[in-house]
């Protein structure tokens, strides 16, 4: 699930005014602004200088990114540099034009496997995509955080990538839009209208898993959960440390292999996932239904290659969870609606989507 970060438009003379919740607007450094854009009045930003740029200070909301989507609505001259900059982050991620074709880059470990283009090996016909002159057009770069970089002309697929890693935070130097953070001479060439940029929301697990109705005393009941567990990892920092580190990999690695899976089959997966959402957060979550949706589910996971009750990496993280004595069943009995849930979940791992082994 992605969370909006930045969402930036030019109506006031080119003023970089941001209109997300995380307030990140901009401080214009040797720009120009025009009234009309795509519309009249719409406004526009213009950088004629090479130290021309719009600095964004780097807050909370680029910390952690993971995932990264940036649209932006823009004007190419494209008779200018070779290279320049539509958005960059400091440490973390570059989106911008090469030789008049959209090309992406973010920092990760290996230094490898980081890169795409609207040319060549990364394009869907393996020829080269220039951006349009001249006019205007929506520009856009997505990361899905686990497998795949890809970048679209209105809307339209031109370069696609499979990647390692996800997109690091930004660090002290921020984000810059319209040339690099800290390189002049990479102006962008032409009017950008608007910048939207999205992150992949680091409390969206949290906000699903209470997102169901709850009782006064099962609410009470998992707040005294929790205040245990904090407990616990503040008296076992190392053992803490190993459970994230553990659950990180394990979490990365599925959805890895999830976002690997064609476009198609991961349209079915989505599509049981909103059914799965629409029983949860109506809070009908053991009964038939559910049933029904978690051996659908299971059952398109296998189909695709996923075996969720034969991951080593899985059964690995439960071997250290009984090693370090962590059990939360009895505490399931004040909220007897996700035990059976989870008796449901495990009824599909071991029936579901099993192919009969050969007599």
């Amino acid at each position: 699930m992605l969370e909006l970060i930045c969402d930036q438009a030019y109506t006031w003379s080119g003023i970089p005014a941001d209109k997300s919740p995380y307030r990140n607007h901009g401080t214009a450094l040797n720009t120009v602004g025009s009234f009309d854009g795509v519309e009249p009045g719409s406004g526009t930003i213009l950088f004629p200088h090479p130290n021309s740029r719009v600095r964004i200070a780097a807050g909370l909301g680029w910390q952690p990114l993971t995932a990264l989507k940036i649209d932006v609505l823009a004007r190419v001259n494209l008779m200018a540099q070779a290279v320049s900059v539509l958005v960059a982050g400091h440490g973390s991620f570059r989106f911008g034009l090469s030789e008049g074709a959209l090309e992406a880059q973010f920092d990760n470990a290996t230094g490898t496997h980081n890169y795409v283009r609207a040319a060549d090996a990364f394009s869907p016909d393996h020829t080269y995509h220039p951006v349009p002159a001249n006019k205007w057009v929506k520009l856009g770069f997505h990361h899905d955080g686990f497998a795949r970089m890809r970048l679209f002309v209105e809307d339209e697929l031109v370069g696609e990538a499979i990647v390692e890693g996800g997109v690091p935070s930004v660090q002290g130097l921020g984000v810059s839009i319209g040339n690099h953070v800290d390189q002049d001479g990479l102006q962008f060439p032409g009017e950008i209208d608007e910048v939207r940029i999205w992150r992949l929301d680091p409390k969206a697990m949290k906000r699903e898993f209470l997102g169901r109705p709850y009782t006064v005393d099962t609410a009470r009941c998992w707040v005294q959960l929790f205040e245990e567990i904090v407990g616990w990892a503040k008296t076992h920092p190392e053992q803490q440390a190993a459970l994230v580190q553990q659950c990180g990999a394990v979490q990365r690695a599925f959805l890895r292999a999830l976002f690997l899976l064609p476009d198609s089959e991961q349209a079915k997966l989505r599509a049981a996932l909103v059914a799965f959402g629409d029983l949860w957060f109506a809070g009908r979550i053991a009964g038939p239904e559910m049933q029904t949706v978690l051996c659908h589910w299971v059952t398109l996971l296998r189909a695709c290659g996923l075996d969720p009750g034969g991951d080593p990496a899985g059964t690995a993280l439960a071997a250290m969870y009984a090693d370090v004595k962590i059990d939360s069943h009895a505490r399931l009995e004040c909220d007897p609606e996700l035990d059976a849930f989870l008796r449901l979940l495990r009824k599909a791992v071991d029936e579901c989507g099993k192919v009969a082994e050969a007599q």
